[in-house]
């Protein structure tokens, strides 16, 4: 999943110089990509609470996320940038941490936290995502060609935490049913 929201984002972002300079244009690429990083967060976190109650409160977010997105994209057409979706997405995935952290939390393992891939993960998104608030949020006030360049040091701090959430992921064990311990009992009869 991490490996897609590099590959995806890479892409938008190689492309965004190919992009004609008109207004409906850009505008429109700003909101896919708002849409597509929250999505890709929120599924991220989705994929990795356990509790049912949670996972259909993240999941009503997101379908509530994308209508929303879509009303404030035709109603709004003079804003430079999309700041209240970020905004807006920048709280739901705070709170879809705080659901992820209260879980860890709430079930004691014999593991460390910090031993779980999407601990790393979440931190990168709440570096990322607090870093970048404010400047998402007033970037319809300032003149934004000269702060986007202080965020490359947020983004660059959210893509190595990420890489070593991917890291963990990759030399956890992988649980498969034969990994987890059952109470049931092993009953192979050899008849040879």
């Amino acid at each position: 999943m991490i490996a897609g929201y590099g590959l995806v984002f890479f892409l938008l972002l190689f492309f965004y110089d190919y992009i004609p300079r008109r207004y409906v244009y850009q505008k429109a690429y700003q909101y896919i990509y708002t849409l597509f990083e929250y999505l890709f967060f929120a599924f991220i976190l989705y994929l990795n609470i356990q509790t049912k109650l949670l996972k259909r409160i993240v999941g009503l977010c997101i379908l509530g996320f994308i209508a929303f997105q879509v009303t404030f994209y035709i109603t709004q057409m003079d804003a430079k940038l999309d700041a209240v979706p970020v905004g807006i997405e920048t709280i739901l995935i705070f709170i879809f941490i705080f659901f992820f952290f209260y879980e860890q939390f709430l079930n004691v393992k014999d593991q460390f936290i910090y031993a779980h891939y999407c601990f790393w993960i979440c931190i990168g998104m709440l570096i990322y995502l607090g870093g970048n608030l404010f400047f998402n949020l007033l970037a319809n006030h300032l003149d934004t060609d000269n702060f986007w360049y202080t965020t490359y040091i947020i983004e660059t701090v959210k893509n190595l935490l990420f890489a070593v959430g991917l890291l963990i992921y990759i030399k956890s064990p992988e649980t498969t049913l034969s990994n987890k311990n059952s109470k049931i009992p092993y009953l192979d009869i050899d008849l040879t």
